[in-house]
């Protein structure tokens, strides 16, 4: 085998050059223009379907409250008409029970409101959003035309040191059209406090829970728990005790 190391400048001309540089190359294919009716993206969207929606309540309708459905949610008719009446029906022998709840405004005031008419603030005013009255067993209405102000409030029961919370009773809630919401209410120790039921105010609704809660120490005490920090008590005669 022969190598040609000649140098390049004296190897013989190229005749194909020319051809080599002007020849037509082929040309691509054009890519070609589909249209597709498919949305789908390529990255899957993040779930958007709301969270749990307690159930609603319909007008003249009676929903019971329990720990596997513990919650119910009025419509707007039902949170900003006329008034929301929380009646105690308890067994008999129970007088002394009291009814009462702690409650915050838009602005962050908070106070409570009791059966025996006491209040820690300015609520006490003439038009007050809730009012509770001595009726048989207790009666706290909500003026449904500020619930706009109510951002939330617990409602509470609680008994002298000599009585126990009946085992036979219930939290009978009652909006406009009469939708009725019921808590059955169990035993509690003697002087006891137990916070029945919360309401909060989600979009302009008022959303119900039932909690039944017992607390040993004071309304105060259960007040705190469920994180009504801001209220100011005046002194020993306001329900803290």
């Amino acid at each position: 085998m022969n190598v040609d190391l000649t140098a390049p400048a004296a190897a013989p001309a190229r005749t194909d050059l020319p051809f080599l540089r002007h020849r037509t190359r082929a040309a691509k294919p054009e890519r070609a223009i589909t249209m597709s009716l498919d949305l789908t993206p390529d990255e899957p969207i993040a779930d958007r379907r709301p969270g749990y929606q307690p159930p609603r309540i319909a007008r003249g309708e009676r929903t019971v409250l329990t720990p596997t459905a513990p919650m119910v949610r009025l419509t707007r008719l039902q949170s900003g008409i006329g008034l929301l009446t929380f009646d105690a029906v308890w067994s008999a022998g129970t007088a002394d029970l009291r009814l009462g709840c702690a409650y915050t405004l838009v602005g962050g005031y908070s106070s409570v409101a009791q059966q025996d008419g006491a209040h820690t603030g300015p609520m006490s005013s003439r038009n007050p959003v809730i009012l509770v009255r001595q009726q048989r067993f207790g009666r706290l209405t909500v003026d449904l035309r500020q619930s706009r102000r109510l951002v939330r409030m617990v409602v509470y029961s609680r008994t002298e040191r000599r009585h126990a919370v009946p085992r036979d009773g219930n939290l009978s809630i009652r909006t406009i059209g009469d939708a009725r919401i019921e808590l059955p209410v169990g035993g509690a120790a003697p002087g006891s406090v137990v916070v029945l039921a919360s309401v909060y105010t989600v979009d302009g609704e008022l959303v119900i829970r039932s909690e039944l809660r017992s607390f040993t120490g004071s309304v105060r005490d259960a007040c705190r728990a469920y994180g009504f920090d801001g209220i100011t008590w005046l002194d020993a005669n306001t329900p803290a005790n």
